[in-house]
């Protein structure tokens, strides 16, 4: 079974919003944002390509439920084996992911 999340992403409620987010409606965004991402981190994923695109709204009201979408740039990494710290240890150290228009600009 699958929910549906009529609210659209997160870059269409932006721009609807104007970018005028009230603090509290900012913190409740961001504060679902980082718990799927402790989730992720938790179970050994990296997403590969957070934008406001890939994040889908359940409604679009200010208080919606947010969740992460596409998947296709993740990758699963064994927690023991990885220090993330030392670059060398990384997996993606030396691998392209992500969208172009998002990455740093040194990339």
């Amino acid at each position: 079974m699958q929910d549906l999340y009529a609210g659209g992403d997160l870059f269409s409620y932006r721009l609807y919003k104007r970018g005028q987010f009230q603090n509290g409606e900012a913190l409740f965004l961001v504060f679902q944002m980082l718990k799927a991402l402790e989730y992720l981190h938790d179970h050994g994923i990296i997403h590969g390509d957070i934008k406001l695109e890939n994040t889908l709204l359940s409604t679009f009201s200010p208080l919606s439920r947010l969740v992460l979408a596409d998947f296709g740039s993740s990758a699963q990494v064994s927690l023991a084996k990885c220090a993330w710290h030392n670059s060398s240890k990384n997996p993606w150290s030396h691998r392209a992911v992500g969208t172009l228009g998002y990455g740093a600009p040194y990339v």
